[in-house]
């Protein structure tokens, strides 16, 4: 079951649900898509490639998600990406609230990293126990190494045997 962390309402109608599995997008950039499957757009932290992220001042700060497989949209300007499903574009009206919303976002923008880093680390392989034979044969082989005397090679072999 997912928990959310933050969920971060925009003035042009979208809301950024930031889950600790997962990120999902609703609102006016997303309208078409939502209206077509039902639902929100989402993206798992082990899918994102790569967050470019802009914090609002001035101007209206925008995260944009990039994953294998997504198309982006054309660059070309600071409002080039506003049709592109993979953004959440957020500000404020005043100065003020904008730098309230900096500061939110900034830790939004941390945690959504943190998760990221944290899904493509390599996680350690499980080894797989040793069967009853391939036990014998590593006895086997300190036996012929002089490792291990007769004697103790056949009491462990009647060991792993269950004799």
């Amino acid at each position: 079951m997912s928990t959310l962390k933050f969920e971060v309402k925009s003035v042009t109608g979208q809301i950024l649900y930031v889950y600790d599995d997962k990120i999902e997008l609703a609102g006016s950039a997303t309208e078409a898509f939502s209206k077509k499957l039902g639902g929100r757009k989402t993206w798992y932290y082990s899918d994102i490639t790569s967050v470019q992220f802009k914090n609002c001042g001035w101007t209206a700060g925008f995260m944009e998600f990039t994953f294998g497989g997504g198309i982006d949209a054309k660059r070309g300007g600071p409002i080039s990406g506003m049709g592109n499903d993979n953004r959440f574009t957020f500000g404020a009206p005043t100065i003020g609230l904008a730098k309230k919303k900096a500061a939110e976002m900034e830790k939004v923008n941390d945690y959504i990293q943190e998760r990221i880093a944290a899904a493509k680390r390599p996680t350690a392989a499980a080894v797989a126990p040793l069967s009853g034979a391939d036990e014998i044969m590593k006895y086997k082989q300190l036996l012929e190494a002089g490792i291990i005397s007769q004697e103790e090679f056949e009491a462990k072999k009647k060991q792993l045997l269950g004799l």
